[in-house]
């Protein structure tokens, strides 16, 4: 499972513009904040993506909101976040340099992306960004763009990595300029795009929309779980891989994905809830031949 996670995570970096072989998400929005936070655990053996990872950091940092960064905290488990905060990645007011200190090294240098693929239907979201600013007003209009004939509320974005109010002031802010219609039902105000054709005009078609904040810390906690339950004893194991398997099947499926085999009285409960993780993940990073 990790290592489809690494696959995964050089797929959707690479996306990105990160220098690799591989483009398997060219059809989908690429959100980067969830993804910066999962990264470091995942390919805390993979060295030289972390390299490639903190390059692209360290020269486009501009275009990623450390408010929300901080805002998707409590998505994912502690270890991904320790993991996060020990990669000292060069974003926001908590800029440090790499490990160590100084300035990256001179191969680090010469694998920094020279510029953004800006025109990569996958980066609607820094298109979004380049014309709305950095910040809530560009992700709750991506939000919207993925979503075009769903009435959205301010509760809806909850999970963005912003506050309600900041969600929802952006959301009666488009409806005052006539972007979004408004309906106002039970005190409650909702909203949907206009002119979804205009608005693709100008940052491009939409693109699959992927639920990234919310699939991301899934496989963090799924992959984090499963390696901690993984050296306990067969006991344990069963009665932890029944637990796990409890705790992440409404998840899964509020994810679309497949939910997972029964555990209840399985003597191979964590089994059966590792081999579906494995293929969810294979899944998901859309390997050839697998999940």
């Amino acid at each position: 499972m990790r290592a489809a996670c690494v696959e995964l995570a050089w797929s959707l970096w690479t996306e990105l513009g990160v220098p690799g072989v591989v483009r398997r998400h060219d059809d989908c929005a690429i959100d980067p904040e969830p993804l910066l936070v999962w990264t470091p655990a995942v390919v805390a053996e993979e060295p030289r993506l972390g390299e490639l990872v903190h390059a692209w950091v360290a020269q486009h940092g501009e275009w990623l909101s450390w408010t929300r960064v901080q805002g998707l905290r409590r998505r994912f488990p502690e270890s991904s976040w320790r993991a996060f905060e020990d990669a000292a990645l060069p974003l926001g007011p908590r800029a440090k340099g790499p490990p160590g200190g100084g300035e990256p090294d001179a191969s680090r240098r010469d694998r920094i992306p020279s510029s953004l693929p800006m025109d990569r239907p996958s980066l609607l979201r820094l298109r979004a960004r380049a014309l709305c600013g950095v910040g809530a007003r560009a992700d709750v209009l991506c939000e919207l763009l993925g979503r075009p004939p769903v009435w959205t509320s301010a509760a809806d974005l909850a999970g963005l990595g912003y506050s309600k109010r900041s969600a929802a002031r952006v959301l009666a802010d488009f409806g005052t300029a006539g972007i979004a219609e408004i309906q106002a039902r039970d005190n409650v105000h909702r909203f949907r795009l206009r002119s979804v054709p205009s608005l693709e005009t100008i940052l491009g078609r939409a693109v699959t929309r992927i639920a990234w904040d919310k699939l991301l810390p899934f496989l963090s906690d799924l992959l984090d779980s499963l390696e901690r339950i993984a050296d306990r004893p067969d006991a344990v194991q069963r009665v932890e891989g029944h637990k796990l398997r409890e705790r992440v099947a409404p998840v899964a499926v509020d994810l679309g994905l497949k939910e997972p085999p029964a555990t209840r009285g399985e003597r191979d409960a964590l089994g059966r809830v590792a081999r579906w993780g494995v293929e969810r993940a294979h899944e998901i990073a859309r390997i050839p031949g697998e999940g």
